[in-house]
């Protein structure tokens, strides 16, 4: 069995699955994608938080905010911030009841694919755990410029480790709004993105987009995976 990469150089000969390592290839994806994650159901039961009146609207941001360029020449979108407790908030009537009101559900599920994710393909120290869990509306002209997520505030004492979405539209909902990763032609992106209910993590240090929404609207929700700062 090869047990150092020195031992690897004296078995040029042989493969590595013969060693039982897995393929090289495993290590290295830019990115975890799962379909099917959240039913239809959970799906409309996690939108049915969204709230106009507590939405940040970016177009709103005026020229004298510090956030200006970052919101008006980086992105147009809406988000919401979902925290806290949910059980005096039910959802809207009509939805499903038996599952919990707060988050604790979402967040669960949530857990058990990030961790399947970074052992799988990203190994990064995630310890700090879940953050900032918010809502996405795309209308239609609204994109995201290429960016990274690692971190925004240079004050703080970790990083947002891994970015996660889930996307809550079908995809027959609206046109435009791909989720890129990587330069353009760099990655294969998921073939099955916009499909509701899937789930897309990435390093929040690979450079992503969003396209331009020309039809419908889209509907997200993404939070991010902290740790202790890069090095």
């Amino acid at each position: 069995m090869i047990t150092s990469p020195n031992q690897i150089n004296t078995h040029r000969h042989t493969s590595l699955e013969e060693h039982n390592y897995n393929e090289m290839s495993d290590a290295r994806k830019p990115y975890f994608f799962k379909r099917q994650i959240f039913s239809d159901s959970e799906c409309d039961l996690l939108w049915s938080y969204w709230n106009e009146d507590e939405c940040f609207v970016e177009d709103d941001v005026t020229p004298d905010s510090p956030w200006y360029k970052y919101f008006r020449e980086l992105r147009s979108r809406k988000h919401m911030f979902l925290e806290g407790n949910f059980n005096s908030t039910p959802p809207k009537k009509g939805l499903l009841t038996e599952i919990p009101y707060d988050l604790l559900w979402l967040e669960k599920r949530i857990h058990y694919y990030v961790e399947q994710a970074n052992k799988e393909c990203f190994y990064l120290d995630i310890s700090f755990g879940l953050m900032s869990k918010q809502l996405m509306y795309y209308g239609v002209g609204d994109w995201f410029q290429p960016h990274d997520d690692t971190n925004h505030w240079d004050n703080h004492h970790y990083d947002r480790k891994l970015t996660i979405i889930i996307q809550l539209s079908d995809g027959e909902d609206y046109e435009g709004g791909y989720t890129t990763v990587g330069e353009p032609g760099e990655f294969e992106q998921p073939k099955h993105q916009k499909e509701r209910g899937s789930i897309f993590i990435f390093p929040t240090f690979l450079t992503h987009a969003v396209s331009k929404i020309t039809s419908g609207e889209r509907k997200a929700f993404i939070c991010w995976y902290i740790g202790p700062k890069f090095r």
